[in-house]
């Protein structure tokens, strides 16, 4: 699943932002997960926000989790009818996704906000929704496509299967079964066979002053800029058992159409890779 380009904010609202992720903490939002933004200015909206935390337990009992951030515009008085209610709102969704924690719900009046963080959370949120523009659908579906796509490549010729040649195995020192190091010792090799994974990712760090990388045996792990923590360009899942990939690299052959990744990763197929 991947978020729709045309939900995050304008350009120009982008622009406009000059702080950067860590600012979010004081408002406890990591960060880390998804944003979906929602604006809500009047009680009449309420329906909207339903269907809003309705999609978004829906999605958390699928293991999709994001960060709903709720955004009240109420005007700050004594009595505060929004605010209430969508307090009440929040918290009978508590039970599956949580209030203020990962993945949950945070609720917050920008009447207690300075301008800038109100901005500093639109701009970072992967989705904004504004309630007073209608219902999700009608949302979704004036979402016109303007992309302007390059044609649909057509295929000349036809795709033909050939037999796989194996890889010999490599002439390497302490060869495990995997791999070992090449005689001059400046690369380890490792071969893997047709649907065959390493028993843990094999990690190495790419980095210089300004940007850093990961990289597995089985295709790229993340991408940062000056920091690895706070500005990741790509997700890191720290999960060495799947080792999902942040990045694909996929290579088409453009007289027949057909494409197959150039790394093990994200499709295990039956062919055999060496990893140099």
């Amino acid at each position: 699943l991947y978020p729709n380009p045309r939900l995050r904010p304008t350009g120009g609202r982008l622009r406009k932002n000059s702080l950067n992720k860590t600012r979010l903490w004081a408002y406890g939002i990591s960060g880390d997960l998804p944003i979906i933004a929602l604006t809500v200015t009047d009680v009449k909206e309420l329906d909207f926000v339903q269907e809003i935390l309705t999609a978004h337990t829906y999605l958390r009992t699928k293991g999709l989790k994001a960060d709903l951030v709720i955004l009240n515009y109420e005007s700050g008085s004594y009595f505060q009818p929004l605010q209430e209610s969508l307090r009440r709102m929040a918290q009978a969704h508590a039970m599956l996704t949580g209030l203020d924690q990962p993945g949950g719900v945070f609720l917050r009046t920008i009447s207690h906000m300075p301008d800038d963080d109100v901005l500093l959370i639109l701009a970072s949120a992967r989705v904004l929704l504004v309630a007073a523009r209608g219902t999700l659908a009608q949302q979704l579906g004036n979402q016109a496509d303007n992309t302007n796509w390059p044609p649909r490549l057509k295929s000349q010729k036809r795709f033909e299967e050939y037999p796989r040649a194996e890889f010999p195995t490599p002439n390497t020192e302490f060869f495990n079964g995997f791999g070992g190091f090449s005689k001059d010792g400046k690369e380890y090799i490792i071969q893997l066979p047709a649907k065959v994974k390493t028993p843990s990712p094999w990690i190495n760090v790419l980095s210089n002053e300004h940007f850093g990388a990961l990289v597995t045996e089985s295709a790229m792990g993340t991408v940062w800029f000056g920091n690895s923590q706070l500005n990741r360009l790509l997700p890191w899942s720290n999960d060495p058992i799947s080792d999902p990939p942040s990045d694909a690299i996929y290579i088409r052959d453009e007289d027949t159409g057909a494409f197959w990744n150039a790394t093990p990763s994200p499709v295990l197929t039956d062919t055999s890779y060496r990893v140099r």
